[in-house]
């Protein structure tokens, strides 16, 4: 909160200029949803979007199903990244359900 004080009397405040950019991030994400003609959030079957700009009609375009690398070491699911994501998606997904977080 230092960073927002001022040093000529003014009223400290927050810039607001990112609001407008995360709004333009929102609606563009909602017309690239549309176009790929998939509504719905990624999961474990459909876990990766694709939008190619210089090609709009192109067939890989939309959601998919994008496995795990079996020779990748960093995806092994007994991997410890692995678990503290898997963690945290957890806690998220608690959290997204409408519980507390004295309740996860």
């Amino acid at each position: 909160m230092e960073e927002l004080r001022t040093d000529d009397g003014s009223v400290p405040a927050f810039a607001v200029g990112f609001v407008s950019v995360l709004a333009g991030t929102f609606l563009a994400a909602e017309l690239l949803k549309t176009l790929s003609g998939y509504a719905g959030p990624l999961n474990d079957e459909l876990n990766r979007a694709v939008f190619q700009f210089q090609n709009s009609s192109a067939a890989t375009n939309g959601a998919q199903h994008y496995p795990r690398d079996n020779r990748c070491t960093a995806c092994e699911p007994h991997n410890a990244a692995a678990k503290i994501w898997k963690q945290r998606f957890e806690r998220f997904t608690k959290y997204s359900a409408g519980l507390s977080r004295s309740e996860i």
